[in-house]
């Protein structure tokens, strides 16, 4: 009998390393067009100017990425890339959609031990696994049957008790995992900002019956516990944790806001909106449906966490 947590985390990893490249079971907002690529890069061009490096955490098929170093060009921003990745046949992928960056890009299998600029993730916190938490008992897994069990971990009750979700009667998600590799990617970065994108909530109230879900073949897993095989399993991000542990980190948060709103406020992206619909060719109309689907699906479900790495690290009380 295991976890879920651990449950959880051995199917993520047996994925990752079966993955040649993502999109196999689903498509991230870098897939579907690259002005929210371009998006991104017309926001953090502010910033570079001070902090010329840009490390991303889990780089997926490289797209996000190659259209981020193709608008730094177009600006004629020159940013050093930095790649944390852990999986071998992603490494290979990105290294080959990347090839034409290769004197700006490098990858690491590691954090830097000490680093200045700006850190960038898209999908990349829903990876981690969560402890599910139901009537303060612990979800566990043996034989693809459901056990709940007392806690064990004395850390659950306190991210229960920080977070004032003692009275919440519903499912609770509890991602240490994402709290801890928060805590050390702001030990190192010594000056900066971290900008993250996922699908996410600020309360648990809002998901009420939990986020866990399984993808496998563009499909949705209906039972992530008796699915046979390989598969993703993901958990939608509780993004006021993130804030409220970053402060710990010296962590500030410049703002928090739905995807949509960080779209519609970007003069790139209004622009593509704004001109496509007067374009008749086919691209132009794909193109369109593709960011309308960013935008409208997506916009309400992803969150963007932007967070600058304070003069003076808070101690954590975690």
């Amino acid at each position: 009998m295991i976890s879920f947590r651990d449950f959880m985390l051995q199917k993520v990893q047996e994925y990752y390393a079966s993955l040649p490249f993502v999109g196999k079971d689903f498509y991230t907002a870098p897939e579907l067009d690259k002005a929210f690529g371009y998006a991104i890069g017309d926001f953090l061009s502010q910033y570079l100017q001070s902090y010329p490096v840009v490390l991303e955490l889990g780089a997926g098929n490289g797209t996000l990425a190659y259209d981020l170093l193709t608008f730094f060009e177009e600006k004629g921003l020159n940013v050093e890339y930095i790649i944390y990745e852990t999986s071998t046949s992603l490494k290979k992928f990105q290294s080959k959609r990347l090839e034409r960056f290769f004197n700006k890009v490098h990858w690491v299998d590691r954090l830097p031990d000490t680093f200045e600029g700006v850190v960038i993730s898209n999908e990349f916190f829903d990876c981690f696994p969560v402890r599910v938490i139901k009537g303060w008992k612990e979800l566990f897994v043996k034989d693809g049957e459901a056990f709940w069990k007392e806690i064990q971990d004395k850390r659950v009750f306190e991210f229960i008790r920080r977070m004032g979700y003692e009275n919440v009667d519903t499912l609770l998600e509890v991602c240490l995992d994402c709290i801890d590799f928060l805590k050390e990617l702001s030990s190192r970065l010594s000056k900066g900002y971290i900008l993250t994108i996922d699908y996410g909530y600020r309360h648990p109230l809002e998901v009420p019956q939990g986020t866990v879900v399984g993808y496998k073949g563009h499909r949705l897993v209906q039972d992530v516990l008796k699915e046979e095989g390989t598969f993703d399993v993901t958990a939608s991000v509780n993004f006021q944790a993130l804030v409220e542990y970053g402060r710990d980190f010296g962590l500030e948060t410049v703002f928090l806001k739905r995807l949509r709103e960080f779209l519609l406020s970007s003069e790139g992206f209004m622009k593509e909106l704004q001109e496509l619909p007067l374009r008749e060719d086919p691209e132009s109309i794909q193109r369109l449906s593709r960011i309308k689907n960013i935008l409208i699906s997506m916009g309400e479900r992803f969150w963007v966490l932007f967070q600058q790495k304070a003069h003076r690290s808070l101690s954590s009380s975690s």
